[in-house]
């Protein structure tokens, strides 16, 4: 396996004044909005302090053990992925709050999950079995649990070489920065599979994918923020050799009739 790291509107002063309902008459004075009384601005609620936060997210842990290596591997479109996947992962209260959003009902289904014929991913505990895992509403939802570490599972299940990008609770696993479609991923060639342990630390080590608190999440502990919590991304990119893609798909029996040229 192989990575590349490379105001107010002023009104009339003799118009009528202003029309109140009868809701407004029966609100004391001083509990009215008062003129320059500041208002609270809803975005302070779109991302409430960690320690309100329940359900899990992903911790830093321990080093492992992870060599890699460089090579040269050049993307047939710089921006646009291929594959652009998401899993979603929460201990069991979590998920059910989730699945009681309405989206349908929840469906048990196989790990990994495969995005069409590029990429599968799942989620394993530290057991090394699959992680329980759900459908719904067409996102795909993975059950952890609060202490234990987590690997994750990717298979190039395509017949030429893929870069893999890869983010945890909104964060690249290469440098634990915001993820962005523009960084560098995993290389691996085709059939190839890879554990993806943690945050890499260096050329052979990472940090451990742990579950854990949204306070004591990596995202809020390093950047503030837990946003993003609860999400796994991954984004497939393609080789600049467009005929490899095109050979090794070929169809040897399309099922078609021969006929004159031009028609």
């Amino acid at each position: 396996m192989v990575v590349v790291l490379l105001s107010l509107i002023p009104g009339c002063a003799s118009g009528p004044g202003p029309v109140m309902s009868d809701r407004t008459r029966n609100v004391p004075a001083t509990d009215r909005p008062q003129p320059g009384a500041a208002v609270p601005d809803s975005r302070e609620y779109s991302n409430p302090p960690p320690e309100q936060r329940p359900g899990l997210a992903t911790v830093w842990g321990e080093a492992r053990n992870s060599p890699i290596s460089h090579t040269v591997f050049k993307r047939g479109d710089r921006s646009t992925p291929e594959v652009l996947g998401q899993l979603y992962y929460d201990d069991r209260p979590g998920l059910e709050a989730l699945f009681a959003r309405g989206w349908g009902a929840p469906i048990p289904t196989n790990a990994p999950v495969d995005f069409g014929r590029r990429l599968s991913l799942g989620v394993r505990g530290e057991d090394g079995r699959w992680l329980p895992t759900w459908r719904q509403g067409g996102r795909t939802f993975v059950e952890g649990r609060a202490g234990e570490r987590y690997s994750l599972f990717l298979c190039n299940r395509s017949y030429v070489r893929r870069e893999i990008v890869v983010s945890v609770d909104g964060l690249d696993v290469m440098d634990g920065e915001s993820a962005s479609l523009r960084k560098r991923g995993y290389i691996l060639n085709p059939g190839e599979e890879f554990s993806l342990e943690g945050f890499r630390t260096g050329r052979d080590s990472v940090a451990a994918f742990r579950f854990g608190s949204v306070a004591d999440s990596y995202s809020a502990q390093r950047h503030g923020t837990t946003r993003n919590v609860g999400t796994i991304g991954v984004a497939v990119f393609a080789e600049a050799d467009p005929d490899a893609d095109s050979r090794s798909e070929a169809n040897a029996f399309p099922g078609r009739w021969a006929l004159p040229p031009g028609r």
